[in-house]
């Protein structure tokens, strides 16, 4: 047994100084002084542990395109980031996981190089609708499809057909669809007229994926879900407009959540390539999501309970995960333990296999000490100051 003594513990609905015990991959007990001679002590004072994050949007790329990132170095990565558990998304790994064998050679490659839990998106693409009910038989966590262009060529981006029909099949099979969600005929369209007359800088990009582009497919993708009864997840949601449409159709009982990402709360244009339309599809920042939002919480004075539920009982209760997500007794001992220390983060604090990241030079003022996943300590910082005996 292991008893992490004197820290501030993140619960569901409160936050206490208290003692949390784990025994093997369970926590056993949280109460505010637990003695027990046989036990190691690891004194966290002045610390705080928050639940494991869930990370539910990872692209790591194995198998096929390992020199991007893969399970070892990106689960270590997100490790260092206080994530426990992540969802790996069926592209850009090649083959893409829209059938069976490509998910059992991304199980197995997980199974060899994660040092954290993982779950699998499988891909919904206009052939591979009849394999679906496979897919869901062989344990993805649900499935995600592209309203516009992947920017992948073996990952076909759903028309309406494909989108309607494999909803119907996806409701039938109990699952959750999560969307990448904009026109694909606004946004093309537009990107086109920029590239053509050459008008390449961050606003140009932005001016070809307006509002309306997000707006027009989330209300599309709603009112399929109507038709279908298919569970809705919108992934990085971008405006307040498509927020306030996916959150009125929640209260009128449709099963849908989103989720958005901390750079986007975070930073704006002023950071910038010299051709938005050739950057890379995406942000290097799983190690920073937590600290993001805690970063947010600071800055407008938002509980600690709050960060707990939005990255991680939120996305555990959301896709069943059962025993995570929670500081509980009976939980698995998935946790992490922070603690306000300003810093500014420089390259060789970066575990990613590329050290390319809007993070760089930003200055949090919090900081991961160590993650532990199912009790096993999976991450400890450099500057840790946590003492065991």
């Amino acid at each position: 047994m292991i008893i992490f003594s004197g820290a501030e513990v993140v619960e569901p609905h409160q936050v206490t100084k208290c003692d949390v015990a784990i025994d093997g991959q369970k926590i056993i007990a949280i109460a505010p002084h637990i003695e027990d001679v046989n036990a190691t002590r690891i004194d966290v004072s002045g610390k705080i542990i928050l639940p494991g994050v869930v990370d539910a949007h990872v692209h790591l790329n194995e198998p096929g395109n390992e020199e991007w990132e893969g399970f070892k170095r990106g689960s270590t990565m997100l490790a260092a980031g206080g994530v426990t558990t992540f969802f790996d998304m069926p592209l850009n790994s090649n083959p893409p996981t829209i059938n069976v064998s490509a998910l059992e050679l991304k199980k197995q490659l997980a199974e060899q190089k994660s040092n954290i839990d993982y779950r699998f998106w499988g891909g919904l693409v206009p052939t591979n609708i009849p394999l679906l009910q496979s897919l869901a038989d062989n344990g993805v966590i649900g499935f995600k499809a592209f309203l516009s262009n992947s920017g992948f060529q073996p990952f076909s981006s759903v028309d309406d057909q494909a989108l309607l029909q494999g909803m119907f099949e996806i409701a039938k099979l109990g699952k959750i669809l999560a969307l990448h969600a904009e026109s694909d005929t606004i946004t093309s369209c537009l990107a086109e007229q920029k590239l053509e007359k050459g008008t390449v800088t961050a606003k140009d990009y932005c001016e070809s994926r307006p509002i309306v582009a997000e707006v027009d497919a989330v209300q599309r993708a709603l009112h399929y879900a109507e038709i279908t009864g298919c569970a809705l997840h919108f992934v990085h949601i971008s405006t307040p407009q498509a927020v306030e449409i996916i959150h009125e159709y929640k209260q009128k009982g449709l099963d849908v959540t989103l989720e958005t990402c901390p750079h986007y709360l975070l930073f704006n244009d002023t950071v910038t390539p010299p051709n938005y339309f050739k950057s890379w599809g995406g942000i290097n920042g799983g190690q920073f999501t937590l600290l993001s939002i805690l970063q947010i919480a600071e800055e407008y004075q938002l509980p600690l309970t709050d960060v707990a539920r939005w990255t991680a009982q939120a996305p555990a209760q959301r896709f069943e995960l059962g025993e995570k997500g929670e500081i509980t007794v009976g939980m698995d001992a998935d946790f992490v333990i922070v603690e306000k220390n300003p810093f500014k983060v420089d390259e060789k604090m970066i575990y990613a296999k590329h050290k390319g990241t809007i993070y760089k030079d930003f200055n949090f003022d919090y900081q991961i000490i160590s993650t532990y996943s199912r009790g096993k300590e999976v991450f400890q910082s450099k500057n840790s100051q946590v003492v065991g005996g």
